[in-house]
C-alpha cells in the first residue's frame, strides 16, 4: 500500500491526483459533509483530471473485486453531480452489479439490455434519490455481455454517451477477474 503522494510517484513513477481515505459510509460522505477530507480528496481528483464542460468518459477500475471501484466511482459521481455537471454513472460490472443495493435497481433493465435492442437508453436510466446523479443499471442480459461489449452497438452508445452527457463514469468489473473489465477499460 501507499502512505502518501510521495509514495505513488516515487515507486511507479505516476501523479498522484488524490489519497481517498477509508471512512464509514463513503458514497453519501461527500455530500454529507462536503468539508471533509474524503471531499476534498473527491474534488483534488477532479481538478486532477481537468473535468470541466468538455465530455469525459472514465473508466474506474480494479486488479480484483472488493478494492473499491464501486464506492470511489458513486462517491465521484454524486460529487461531480453535485457540482452542477452532468452525470452518468454506468454499471458495467454485469457479473456482480455493485449499484443495486445503493440505487434498489436489482433485476432491472439496463446497459446489456440497452445494447442487445430490447430497451431504450431514456427506459433504463435511473434517478439518484441523494443527488442529481443518473444511474445506468448492469442490466440482465449477463450470458450475453462480452459480445455486446465488442459489438458496434456498444461503440454507437458510448458515441452517444459523449453526447449527452459531461462526464460519464464507468464501474468496471476487476480486470484481472473476467474479461469484460479489460474490454471495457
Amino acid at each position: 500500500s501507499f502512505r502518501s503522494g510521495i509514495d505513488v510517484r516515487e515507486q511507479l513513477g505516476l501523479s498522484c491526483l488524490a489519497l481517498v481515505p477509508e471512512i464509514p459510509s463513503p458514497q453519501q460522505a461527500g455530500l454529507q459533509s462536503p468539508f471533509s477530507l474524503f471531499a476534498e480528496q473527491l474534488r483534488a481528483l477532479r481538478a486532477g483530471l481537468h473535468l470541466g464542460p468538455a465530455p469525459r468518459v472514465i473508466a474506474i477500475i480494479a486488479a480484483r473485486p472488493a478494492e473499491g471501484k464501486t464506492t470511489l466511482t458513486i462517491a465521484f459521481a454524486r460529487a461531480l453531480a453535485a457540482s452542477g455537471l452532468r452525470v452518468l454513472a454506468v454499471d458495467g460490472d454485469i457479473r456482480q452489479p455493485g449499484f443495486n443495493p445503493v440505487f434498489d435497481v436489482g433485476g432491472a433493465p439496463g446497459l446489456t439490455d440497452h445494447l442487445a435492442g430490447l430497451v431504450a437508453l431514456d427506459d433504463v436510466l435511473a434517478p439518484d434519490p441523494l443527488s442529481p446523479l443518473m444511474v445506468l443499471p448492469a442490466g440482465t442480459q449477463a450470458k450475453t455481455a462480452l459480445s455486446l461489449f465488442l459489438s458496434p452497438a456498444f461503440d454507437r452508445f458510448m458515441t452517444q454517451l459523449r453526447e449527452s452527457w459531461d462526464v460519464v463514469l464507468l464501474d468496471v468489473p476487476p480486470v484481472f477477474a473476467l474479461a469484460e473489465g479489460r474490454v471495457l477499460a
